[in-house]
């Protein structure tokens, strides 16, 4: 994309021209535990419009970034793709792993929103609103979830509850395959736990290796009545 130096949907892995179709643009920043980001614009929910690396630190790249996918998306010819088909299936693979910061353009020009966090800022001008460019919003989302991470597991206190998660969830996937009755009627149980999981996603960007990778083999439950779940 011209507006965009860094972008990796082209003509070679498009699927096809998206033609001008109205309808909202939404960021999935997807954030690793050794602080690269990979920027993906979705298009009307369906489609991926606008692909690129970055990292936290490099606010300035990030920016450029941001800015070049949101003039882009008035472009009549604007490309679409998906994740996988611009990376590669390993490395999409891999990026589905980070943490995922969701970010909103509100109707409003240059006004976006986290809905998850309810955090919100300003990219550029804004009816008198003070500015948090989107580089420095996705620095500060990260800190943010950093510092989650370092309460929720407190000094490795919580890395025996991470196993005995792991300890549960395998247990369904075993008794799954031999009483299905049985199992399904203890994946309803097993609710409340999938729900903690979802909301501990910051820990996917944990400094801490073993809370990290225990946290990340919860999704690895073959439980099909949890598979949507997590």
């Amino acid at each position: 994309m011209e507006n965009n130096p860094f972008e990796l949907v082209n003509k070679q892995n498009a699927i096809e021209n998206a033609m001008g179709v109205p309808g909202s643009m939404n960021f999935v920043i997807y954030i690793s535990h050794t602080q690269e980001i990979c920027i993906a614009c979705t298009y009307n929910s369906y489609f991926l419009s606008g692909l690129s690396f970055s990292t936290i630190s490099d606010l300035e790249r990030t920016q450029t970034i941001f800015n070049g996918m949101i003039k882009d998306n008035n472009n009549p010819k604007k490309l679409k793709s998906n994740v996988q088909t611009v990376l590669g299936k390993e490395r999409a693979s891999e990026i589905e792993k980070w943490y995922h910061l969701h970010i909103n353009k509100m109707y409003t020009e240059n006004y976006f929103i986290n809905p998850e966090q309810h955090f919100s800022f300003v990219n550029g001008e804004y009816q008198g609103f003070p500015q948090s460019q989107a580089a420095q919003f996705i620095k500060g989302a990260y800190e943010y979830m950093l510092a989650k991470c370092e309460y929720r597991i407190a000094n490795g206190q919580y890395i025996p509850v991470l196993n005995e998660y792991n300890e549960i969830l395998s247990n369904l996937s075993e008794n799954e395959s031999k009483n299905k009755d049985e199992a399904y009627n203890a994946s309803f149980n097993i609710l409340p736990l999938a729900e903690i999981i979802r909301n501990e996603r910051y820990l996917r960007i944990s400094q801490n290796d073993r809370a990290r990778e225990l946290y990340l083999s919860l999704f690895e439950c073959k439980s099909r009545y949890l598979l949507n779940r997590l």
